[in-house]
C-alpha cells in the first residue's frame, strides 16, 4: 500500500511540474506581444507637380458618311410654252440655260403696255406745262379757283394711272425674264417636261441630280444641340484630312442620334467612311501629367501632397491628351500633385517628397 501511494505522488508531482512550465511559456509569450514595440511606417518616396490652368476646347468625334446631294426639282417662274435646250442626261453648269417659255400673248401685253406708258406720259407732260400757265390765269383772275382746282386734280389722275400701268409693265417685264430656265446647281439632266408643253408658275420644267456631295453625321443629341449652321468641323481619315461646315442640323433622329449636314471644302467618293471632329465648347480647367491619376472605385483621382499626407482628391477628366489630361474638380494653382509613386497611395498615406 505505501508503495502504490508513493508511484502516485510521483507521478502527480510530474504532471504539476509539466503543467507551470506551459502556464510559464505561455505567459512569457502573451508578455512580450504586449510589450513588443511597434515597428516604424516607412514612408512612400513621391514627386510632386502642380497643376497648370487652362481653357481648351472640347472636341468629340463622331462617324461621318459622304452621300450624294439631293435630287433637285427646277420650277418655273413665269408661265407659257416649254421650249427644251438640253437633253435627258445632259450634263449643265451651274446658271446654263434648260430651256424656256415661249408666250406671244405677254409680248403683245408688253408692247401695248409700253405704248400706253409712252402716251400717258405726254399728257401728263402737257398737263403739268398748262399748270403753269393756269396758276398765272389764276393770279390775274382769269380762271376761277374751281376751275383750277379741277385742273390740277384731272393731273393726279392721270400720274395714278401712269404708275398702274408702270406696274402692269414691270409685272409682265419680271415674267418674260422667268421665261428663261436656268439651272440652279451643276449636276445632270434626270427628267424634262414634254416640249411644247404649257407650263405655269410653279410647275416642274426638269429635275437634276446635283454632282455636289454632302457629308452625313450621326451625332448623339447632347452635342448636337450645341451645333449651329456655318460651325467648322474637321473631316479625318485614312487618305484625307479636309475642313467642312455645318448646313443642317435636321430635327429627325435614329436611335437617339441626329443627323446633322456638312458640306466638305471639296468633292470625296460617294460612301466614304470618315471621322468628323466637332468642338462642342470651350472648357476650363486643370492640366496635369496622365501618371498622376489612379482609379478608386473606378472613379479618376489624385493625390494631394499636404504636410507630408495623400490626400485623395477625386476629378473629373475632360479631355485625353496621350501623356496628359485637361480635369476639373477645386484644384488650386499652389497644389501638389503626387506623380512617381502616384499608385503605392492609399487616402492618408505617409509619404517623403523626393528632393
Amino acid at each position: 500500500m505505501p508503495v502504490v501511494r508513493g508511484k502516485f505522488m510521483s507521478k502527480f508531482l510530474l504532471l504539476v511540474a509539466l503543467s507551470l512550465q506551459l502556464l510559464a511559456f505561455f505567459e512569457e509569450d502573451e508578455m512580450q506581444s504586449v510589450l513588443q514595440v511597434p515597428q516604424k511606417v516607412r514612408p512612400v518616396t513621391v514627386t510632386t507637380v502642380a497643376p497648370k490652368r487652362s481653357t481648351m476646347p472640347l472636341t468629340v468625334m463622331v462617324p461621318a458618311t459622304v452621300v450624294s446631294g439631293e435630287a433637285i426639282s427646277v420650277a418655273v417662274r413665269s408661265e407659257g410654252e416649254f421650249v427644251p435646250k438640253v437633253s435627258l442626261y445632259q450634263f449643265v453648269h451651274r446658271g446654263g440655260v434648260i430651256g424656256g417659255l415661249k408666250n406671244p400673248m405677254r409680248t403683245l401685253q408688253i408692247q401695248g403696255l409700253q405704248a400706253q406708258l409712252k402716251l400717258i406720259d405726254r399728257q401728263i407732260a402737257q398737263a403739268k406745262q398748262q399748270q403753269k400757265h393756269h396758276k398765272e390765269m389764276l393770279r390775274l383772275g382769269i380762271m376761277s379757283e374751281d376751275a383750277f382746282l379741277m385742273a390740277s386734280d384731272a393731273l393726279r389722275q392721270k400720274e395714278l394711272e401712269r404708275t398702274k400701268i408702270f406696274n402692269a409693265l414691270s409685272q409682265q417685264i419680271l415674267l418674260q425674264k422667268g421665261e428663261v430656265i436656268r439651272a440652279p446647281e451643276e449636276g445632270y439632266i434626270t427628267s424634262l417636261a414634254p416640249s411644247g408643253s404649257y407650263l405655269t408658275y410653279g410647275m416642274q420644267a426638269a429635275s437634276m441630280n446635283p454632282t455636289r456631295i454632302i457629308v452625313r453625321l450621326s451625332v448623339p443629341f447632347f452635342y448636337a444641340m450645341r451645333l449651329k449652321p456655318g460651325q467648322p468641323i474637321r473631316l479625318e481619315s485614312s487618305f484625307a484630312n479636309i475642313s467642312a461646315a455645318i448646313t443642317a442640323v435636321l430635327p429627325n433622329s435614329r436611335s437617339n442620334l441626329i443627323d446633322v449636314i456638312a458640306k466638305p471644302e471639296k468633292n470625296l467618293p460617294v460612301g466614304t467612311e470618315l471621322q468628323a471632329k466637332l468642338m462642342i465648347r470651350n472648357v476650363e480647367g486643370w492640366i496635369i501629367p496622365k501618371d498622376a491619376i489612379v482609379l478608386v472605385q473606378n472613379r479618376p483621382a489624385l493625390f494631394l501632397i499636404k504636410k507630408s499626407k495623400a490626400i485623395l482628391h477625386f476629378i473629373t477628366v475632360q479631355k485625353d491628351m496621350i501623356d496628359k489630361v485637361l480635369v476639373t474638380g477645386h484644384l488650386k494653382t499652389d497644389d501638389q500633385i503626387a506623380l512617381k509613386n502616384a499608385y503605392m497611395l492609399h487616402d492618408g498615406a505617409t509619404v517623403e517628397v523626393a528632393k
